[in-house]
């Protein structure tokens, strides 16, 4: 999960795109989504969005990451996911799957 939080990071996700912001704001969906797309890069079994809520709250535990609640919307609520590190300390981290 943190691993797909960091790649749109890297990238820009949606909604930054959208609103041309570089906040470093991302939606669950899109987040999920590429969680998903990672498990299928690392050939193991994504897991519910249930439990992605659930790995989500325990990053933010842990620090890695703030979520906020959107107020209601067309389509109801989203959560807004944002690094609490800093990008390259992550990166680092992460610096064995740089190929995926």
């Amino acid at each position: 999960a943190l691993y797909a939080i960091v790649r749109l990071t890297k990238k820009g996700g949606l909604y930054a795109k959208l609103l041309g912001s570089d906040d470093g704001l991302l939606t669950s969906g899109e987040v999920y989504e590429e969680y998903e797309k990672v498990c299928h890069l690392l050939q193991i079994r994504p897991r519910s969005a249930r439990w992605f809520k659930e790995y989500l709250s325990d990053l933010e535990t842990l620090g890695f990451i703030t979520l906020t609640l959107s107020g209601k919307g067309v389509k109801g609520h989203t959560t807004f996911i944002k690094l609490g590190v800093e990008l390259e300390h992550v990166l680092q981290f992460f610096k064995k799957w740089e190929h995926v």
